[in-house]
């Protein structure tokens, strides 16, 4: 019997201890009030979304983060057939290979690359002519605009053909180019992969 009067007790005292946090837990919330907590639980959410990268685009930019532009894409430019042919990121560099097809011939030829410089990215594209004849003596550079995960926009300098210019990745078999010249309407080209979706490189899970 005295076992049981033990036993018993301890859970008297338990429960009482019980009954007291809680108690004790609800003096608290009436005393520092609903927004309190409510602003503690925020400041939790936003260092769990910065834990788990999703403001990540606050950091310095990458080609690194341009991974998703990799692979070979195709589709029509007017009466005309542009491919874009874009490598891997490496050596704080990103490079394209553009050609312009059409009537049975190749019309032009473009080289991009997109580079890591002092904290940004600078956008350079030089173009050739039949006969890789230069249509321009210099490259014409554009300046980071504004990127996201699979979108990238960057602004024409001086006298370049484009005012504005943005890629984006809508989906995994679509490559999209936004284009603002520095003369004439703006306009959208739509590229698709250049071959089997499997030997895409740009359409793999982990893009």
């Amino acid at each position: 019997m005295a076992e049981q009067r033990g036993s018993g007790g301890a859970d008297a005292g338990l429960g009482g201890s019980l009954g007291a946090g809680v108690a004790s837990m609800g003096r608290r919330v009436e005393t520092e009030g609903i927004a309190n907590w409510l602003a503690r639980l925020l400041m939790i959410g936003m260092l769990v979304l910065a834990s788990t990268g999703v403001a990540d685009m606050g950091r310095a930019p990458s080609v690194a983060d341009l991974a998703w532009m990799t692979g070979s894409w195709v589709g029509p430019f007017g009466e005309q057939t542009l491919e874009e042919n874009w490598s891997r990121p490496a050596g704080g560099t990103i490079a394209c290979l553009v050609r312009i097809t059409g009537h049975g011939q190749t019309n032009m030829v473009e080289l991009i690359l997109i580079e890591e410089v002092e904290d940004s990215l600078l956008f350079r594209v030089r173009q050739w002519l039949p006969g890789f004849v230069p249509r321009r003596p210099e490259p014409q550079i554009m300046t980071l605009a504004q990127r996201s995960e699979r979108s990238i926009s960057f602004d024409g300098t001086g006298d370049s053909d484009f005012l504005h210019l943005t890629y984006s990745r809508p989906s995994a078999d679509l490559f999209q180019i936004d284009v603002v010249p520095r003369q004439g309407e703006p306009f959208q080209i739509r590229l698709r992969p250049n071959g089997p979706a499997g030997e895409q490189v740009g359409t793999s899970s982990s893009n």
